[in-house]
């Protein structure tokens, strides 16, 4: 399990403005349950389980708020490329410094209500639900049932995250630092997660335990039509076997339409996007832990289109082939055996992007180099309540990232969380000073 994990349920936590870059994945720093789907508290006054372990539907639920000071400082190069007017001509505006020096409250309120039901041997329902401010809109992030036959097919569908991917800090969850998570395609420089929009919509997973692992087949459609046509949906596909204590995973994802949006400059310099329909997408990772350190890496390559991929059984793969080919590599220790306990996590990513020319001609390929790192002490002070961590994440080939040390404090106040921390970001679109937040504010968490 990951040192600093993401939470599952981000997507309805709204932020701040000045906290909006620190806080993102600062929250969920030390902790080692990332692979949860929900907090289920079951009342001790419920109904006990049957012989067969089954149960009737359970409530549970979980408030987060969070509530504290920021301040934000930073000059800021806005690139201006775009048509103005002056003097009632048009010119292309060069580009200008804008600067913040501000400081801001910050105010967040999350509460989900996970509903759990086993009703029959071969049957689970699980949702959960949210509604928070700003906005108080109700939101479903998950609601999906579960069915097994005679322990060898195991069925789920419904809206429900589903992650493929063994790299922990390279993925859409985490370093979403100027792009938002919708613009990511299912490979990309900061996506190691090729199901990372599984919960946009519905999906239905085919699973099967074979000889020391699992087949599985998933289908991914977003509308909403009872009787999607094959030609909507999205088909992946894993094979992840354990041999000689090495995990082994083989996995792929296509569909007719898949999509991602290209941001290209014109002949005036003005930037421009479109949306360009791609071809699948294969994938191959190994992991294996090696005295007590797990090792992984993961390798991802992007077809350009359907036609380009049919071609690579014909023999005939060329540069202009492929869309993206991205390789990631990681390192995970934790020593949690006395006090303080110590842990890092640290990966290397390598991309590259194959250009066209207008005709659709390869004409080369943009490579960039990124690496990242999470580490921290946990357990500290005489009450062992303090926890330090710090993360980095750099592009190599641009020399731009950021660095985030942190602090939290448990146990001042009941349920409650003190965090203070600062994150420094440098390269474009800054200055040489970079932007700097600072954030200290309470976490309350309450399962009920």
């Amino acid at each position: 399990m990951p040192v600093f994990s993401q939470s599952n349920e981000s997507e309805f936590v709204a932020e701040g403005e000045a906290l909006e870059a620190f806080d993102e994945d600062f929250d969920a720093m030390f902790d080692q349950a990332s692979d949860t789907e929900a907090v289920i508290v079951v009342d001790p006054k419920a109904s006990a389980k049957n012989d067969d372990g089954t149960y009737p539907l359970r409530f549970s639920g979980r408030l987060d708020s969070e509530f504290g000071l920021g301040w934000q400082y930073y000059d800021e190069y806005v690139d201006g490329k775009e048509y103005v007017k002056i003097n009632n001509k048009p010119v292309i505006q060069d580009k200008i410094v804008e600067g913040k020096n501000d400081p801001n409250g910050y105010f967040t309120f999350t509460n989900y209500l996970y509903l759990n039901s086993h009703p029959t041997p071969d049957t689970m329902v699980k949702g959960t639900f949210a509604m928070g401010f700003p906005g108080y809109e109700f939101a479903i992030s998950e609601c999906y049932f579960d069915y097994i036959v005679k322990n060898k097919l195991y069925f789920t569908a419904g809206k429900k995250q589903t992650t493929w991917g063994y790299p922990r800090l390279l993925t859409v969850a985490s370093n979403a630092t100027t792009v938002k998570v919708d613009e990511f395609v299912a490979v990309g420089a900061e996506n190691t997660n090729i199901l990372f929009d599984s919960r946009k919509g519905t999906s239905f997973m085919l699973r099967v335990p074979v000889w020391t692992g699992t087949i599985t087949g998933l289908a991914m459609y977003q509308g909403t039509n009872s009787q999607p046509s094959f030609e909507d949906m999205i088909f992946a596909a894993s094979v992840e076997m354990i041999i000689q204590k090495t995990s082994f995973n083989v996995f792929g994802r296509g569909g007719e339409h898949e999509s991602t949006k290209i941001t290209y400059s014109d002949e005036n310099g003005l930037l421009k996007n479109e949306t360009k329909e791609i071809g699948p997408l294969l994938g191959l990772e190994v992991k294996r832990t090696i005295l007590g350190a797990d090792v992984y890496g993961q390798g991802l390559c992007r077809f350009d289109s359907n036609e380009k991929f049919g071609q690579a059984f014909k023999q005939t793969i060329h540069g202009d082939s492929f869309h993206q080919m991205v390789f990631t590599g990681g390192f995970y220790k934790w020593w949690d055996a006395k006090d303080p306990a110590v842990g890092f996590n640290i990966e290397y990513q390598l991309c590259c992007k194959f250009n066209k020319d207008d005709s659709g001609e390869y004409s080369g390929k943009d490579t960039t180099h990124r690496i990242a790192f999470d580490g921290g002490v946990k357990r500290l002070g005489p009450n062992h309540n303090i926890k330090v961590g710090v993360e980095l994440n750099h592009d190599i080939t641009n020399n731009k990232g950021y660095i985030k040390p942190g602090v939290i404090i448990s146990g001042l106040l009941p349920n409650c969380d003190w965090k203070n921390g600062v994150r420094w970001d440098y390269g474009e679109p800054y200055t040489s000073k970079g932007k700097w937040t600072f954030g200290t504010y309470i976490d309350l968490s309450l399962n009920y």
